[in-house]
Formats: structure tokens, sequence, C-alpha cells
């Protein structure tokens, strides 16, 4: 008969460790505010964005802000691909790309050369500066 009191025993205190466990987590969810976002310049997910209600143009992967009187200029490969967007403003210009390469892979240092060669050729500079999210590739034409 002991065997089976003992079993009880294991049986009512799994049921409080749960119930211990239960209202624990359930302390610690009402306690924690939700985070704010940890880029307050972006770049953010859709449901992210702020709602400053500034004009941007939608470019699939990217929204980029666009002030008045900047003209937009869509870039397109002799395929017809779409490759780069380009904002001008004034004497400035903005050129907009989107990569996708996976993110173990350390294709960037490589691509990163490749468009700074390029930039160099066509008579521009480009140099290598440590950003928030790593390294950045600072250009000028």
């Amino acid at each position: 008969m002991s065997v089976f009191r003992r079993r009880k025993n294991q049986d009512a205190d799994e049921t409080e460790v749960a119930a211990v466990v239960e209202e624990a987590a359930a302390a610690v969810e009402a306690e924690s505010p939700a985070p704010e976002p940890s880029r307050p310049l972006g770049p953010w997910d859709e449901a992210d964005a702020p709602d400053d209600e500034l004009n941007r143009i939608d470019l699939g992967g990217l929204r980029v802000p666009v002030p008045p009187s900047t003209e937009v200029r869509v870039d397109v490969s002799p395929e017809g691909e779409v490759v780069a967007a380009t904002l001008v403003q004034g004497t400035s210009a903005m050129q907009v790309n989107a990569f996708a390469a996976p993110r173990r892979s350390g294709i960037w240092d490589e691509v990163r050369g490749e468009i700074a060669a390029a930039l160099r050729e066509s008579g521009g500079s480009a140099t290598d500066a440590e950003g928030p999210y790593g390294t950045e590739l600072h250009a000028s034409v």
C-alpha cells in the first residue's frame, strides 16, 4: 500500500510544480514590457515601420523615403530586369540596390570589393567603414 501512497504524492508534487512554473511564467510575461524598437532609424520590418506619414517608394524589398521634388529613375538591365533605383534631387543622387545572399556565406566581402572596383574604374571613390550592421561601403561618383 505504501507504494501507491508514494505514487499519489509524486503525482501531487508534479501537479504542484507545473502550477508554480505556470504562475511564474505568467508573472514574468506580465512584468516584461514590449521591447522598444532597437533600430530607431531603420531598417524595419513592415509591421514595425513608423507611421510618420513620410512619402515612401515601394521598391519591392525596400521602401525608401522620397522627399518632395525628388526624381525617381528605375534602372533596368539589358534583359529587362529592374536592378536598381536612382533617386535624384538637384545635383545629388542616391542609387539603391538590393543584394540577396545567405548570411553565413560571407559573400558581402567579395561583392563589396567588386562594387568598389567598378566605382573606382568609373572615376569614383569607395572606402570601407564600420557601421551599425557591419562593414559598409561608402562611395562617391
